[in-house]
C-alpha cells in the first residue's frame, strides 16, 4: 500500500530506497526534537524528517515534537519515506514525563503501553492501555500518510490513514501531549509534512450553538469546525460520517 503521489521518487544515491517527496511540504508549527531524541534516531532536512536506527536496530528508538500540545485542536500528518517492517512502527501521542529510552534494548511496541500515550501501529491497530484494537484500523506503507487529530477540548485522538479516518477516536486522561513515532527496525523513515494548531474556547461552542439549526445542534464541535475551518479536510470528514464519541 503506498500513498498517491505523483511526485514522489527514490534518491538515486541510496541503495535501499528511501522515498523523496516534497510535494506535501506544508507549514509548520513544530517540527522533530533533537532533544527529545534516543540516540538510535538521525533528524535531518530542518528537524522534519526522521531516520530510525541508521545503522543496526537493537531495540526501539522514540522521537517526539518540539512543541507540547495543550488546549486547543491540533492536527498533523507524517509520511512514512521508507519500507516499513519489524515488531513495530508507531506514530502518536505521549506524555511529557515518558522515558524516551526505556526501551532501546528492547522490540516494543512504545506507544500506548498504559494511558499515557497512544499509536497506531503499521500493521493496522491502535495500541493504547496496554491493548491493541484492530477494529476498523487500517495499516500504512512506504508512501502513506498518516494523520492525527488531537482534540485537547473533548480529550480525544483520532488517527488518519491516506486521509481516511483509520479506527474509532481514543479518549485520553492527560493535559498536554507530545506528538511521537517510534520504531524498532533498521534504517526505517518518516517525515512531518504539516502541522497546524486551532484555537477551540467553551464560549465559541456556545456562541456557535445558538445559531445553529436544530438538526446541527447535537453536534456543536464538528458544526463548529465545518464552520470555522472549511479548509481543514479531516475535520470536515469528522463532521461528514458519524463518529461514536
Amino acid at each position: 500500500m503506498h500513498g498517491k503521489c505523483g511526485n514522489c521518487g527514490f534518491k538515486s544515491n541510496e541503495s535501499d530506497s528511501i522515498l523523496s517527496c516534497k510535494c506535501e511540504d506544508m507549514e509548520f508549527e513544530w517540527v522533530w526534537d533533537p532533544q527529545g531524541t534516543t540516540s538510535e534516531s538521525c533528524l535531518f532536512e530542518d528537524e522534519k524528517t526522521i531516520l530510525f536506527h541508521p545503522k543496526a536496530s537493537n531495540g526501539t528508538a522514540v522521537v517526539r515534537g518540539t512543541e507540547l500540545l495543550t488546549s486547543g485542536i491540533h492536527y498533523w500528518e507524517i509520511k512514512a519515506t521508507t519500507l516499513l517492517y519489524g515488531t513495530d512502527v508507531m506514530i502518536g501521542v505521549g506524555e511529557k514525563h515518558l522515558n524516551l529510552s526505556i526501551s532501546q534494548f528492547k522490540y516494543t511496541s512504545f506507544l500506548g503501553v498504559d494511558d499515557h500515550s497512544c499509536g497506531h501501529s503499521y500493521l493496522g491497530a491502535i495500541h493504547y492501555m496496554g491493548k491493541f484494537d484492530y477494529n476498523q484500523v487500517k495499516q500504512f506503507a512506504m508512501g502513506s500518510v498518516v494523520g492525527c487529530l488531537l482534540d485537547m477540548f473533548h480529550k480525544k485522538l483520532y488517527f488518519f490513514v491516506n486521509r481516511e479516518l483509520s479506527g474509532y477516536p481514543i479518549t485520553l486522561k492527560g493535559n498536554a501531549y507530545y506528538p511521537m513515532v517510534c520504531s524498532t527496525a533498521a534504517r526505517t523513515g518518516v517525515k512531518l509534512i504539516y502541522t497546524q494548531s486551532f484555537e477551540a474556547k467553551l464560549q465559541h461552542f456556545i456562541i456557535l450553538e445558538n445559531k445553529l439549526p436544530p438538526e446541527d445542534r447535537q453536534h456543536p464541535f464538528t458544526s463548529l469546525i465545518r464552520i470555522l475551518l472549511e479548509d481543514c479536510w479531516p475535520l470536515r470528514l469528522l463532521n461528514r460520517e458519524k463518529i461514536p464519541n
